[in-house]
């Protein structure tokens, strides 16, 4: 199984994805007590089957909803952007501006 936390990272960066891959596992768990049916549930529960695996009907349901949940990240992160984006050419559009806060914005988009 892949492991992002086995790349090479500063000691920041690794923080970073650590967090992130802490936080998708405890959503997948989570996901996992809300969208699995009775069955899926007993087998995962019980190591003497062996199951490591969701039925198809409860494998689609986490796939949808934690797609519309990336969907709805996106959509946010575009819009946190634009609005950087505005805020990085106010008072000089459409050209960026100069000014402190103009520089700020310039700064959070380069980091994206």
């Amino acid at each position: 199984m892949y492991d992002p936390r086995q790349q090479s990272y500063t000691k920041t960066e690794y923080d970073t994805v650590n967090i992130h891959y802490d936080a998708l596992r405890a959503e997948i768990a989570t996901l996992r007590e809300e969208l699995t049916c009775e069955e899926c549930e007993q087998s995962l529960a019980d190591p003497e089957t062996g199951v490591t695996a969701l039925c198809m009907m409860c494998w689609n349901a986490m796939v949808t909803k934690l797609r519309a949940e990336i969907d709805s990240l996106k959509a946010e992160l575009k819009a946190k952007d634009a609005a950087l984006e505005k805020l990085a050419r106010l008072g000089n559009e459409p050209y960026l501006g100069n000014s402190e806060g103009n520089i700020i914005a310039q700064q959070a988009l380069k980091e994206d």
